[in-house]
């Protein structure tokens, strides 16, 4: 069972502390004594990691742990760790060759076959460290005939394929839908080189797309025709163009103000049927309407303009 210490009381804590080091030490010179190596590693292991504050990559605690350990069994988990807390600790201006460290330190534990219970640990590392990864941020509504922009995170990665389809003969994005538009010819298919980075890091930039007229379309990003066949909604991007622009406005505490505008000319939609929220509007000569501001149950907001 656990031992219950009194709350406000931190002697008794302070105590037992002392008590607990003071037999680490006793342990610690029992098993130089006697000789016993892998003990010893051990101890000084439980001794760092209780009661050493800073734990730190850099920390001269964890510096002379790794000199003073004597066995291999203890060599391998003590890089082992080191290369987690490079990875963990790594950035961009301070420590931007964590990765390097770590990935030489990985590959000196793999090559310790005996007395190593690290291997699995270092492998799983390295393919964290090497993973080539990304992921595309796009709007599910942009204007017609303008380039659009998407975002791009990614890590060990490139270039990128943009393919465009056009979705309009279709309902649902699923992965049985994408495997039918990957038999279809792409409207367009384009390449970009993405700026390189310091290796190993994530990082992200902006690039601009094809510019498209009205419709629905599906955007395909891949690194590789390998992995262009598995469908992933953070690669395979449905959206569609537009020629409204919405403007709202509160017109005070009970009532709102939109205007449906050309986002090219900035002329409004005059006499254009609106429905906002299950109510039907018309705009005025200014391409007004105005709208309650109580919220619906759902408490999204759902227009359509009939232009």
């Amino acid at each position: 069972e656990k031992i219950a210490f009194p709350f406000m009381n931190s002697n008794i804590r302070n105590e037992l502390g002392k008590l607990s080091v003071l037999i680490l030490q006793k342990l610690e010179a029992y098993y130089i004594d006697t000789n016993q190596k892998k003990a010893l590693d051990k101890i000084r292991f439980v001794r760092f990691d209780n009661y050493t504050e800073n734990k730190k990559s850099k920390g001269e605690a964890f510096h002379d742990l790794g000199k003073n350990l004597q066995t291999n069994f203890y060599k391998n988990r003590w890089k082992a760790i080191y290369a987690q807390k490079l990875v963990n600790e790594a950035d961009k201006v301070h420590s931007k060759y964590n990765f390097e460290k770590a990935l030489s330190l990985i590959a000196e534990v793999k090559l310790k076959k005996d007395e190593n219970d690290q291997l699995l640990n270092v492998h799983e590392l390295e393919e964290n460290i090497k993973e080539r990864r990304f992921a595309i941020s796009l709007k599910q509504e942009v204007y017609e005939n303008e380039p659009i922009k998407y975002r791009i995170d990614y890590k060990n990665t490139d270039t990128l394929q943009f393919t465009y389809y056009d979705f309009s003969k279709h309902e649902v994005l699923n992965d049985s839908v994408y495997q039918l538009l990957l038999k279809e010819k792409p409207l367009k298919v384009m390449t970009k080189i993405l700026p390189k980075d310091l290796p190993y890091f994530n990082t992200s930039t902006e690039v601009l797309g094809e510019n498209l007229p009205l419709g629905s379309y599906v955007l395909v990003v891949y690194d590789n025709e390998s992995s262009k066949n598995e469908f992933d909604y953070q690669k395979v991007i449905r959206f569609k163009t537009t020629n409204i622009s919405v403007v709202s406005k509160n017109k005070d505490r009970e009532f709102s103000t939109i205007y449906i505008l050309h986002p090219k000319t900035g002329k409004p939609y005059v006499k254009t049927a609106v429905r906002f929220n299950n109510n039907n509007y018309i705009t005025d000569d200014f391409g007004k309407i105005t709208v309650s501001n109580k919220r619906t149950n759902n408490y999204i907001n759902n227009l359509v303009v009939y232009a």
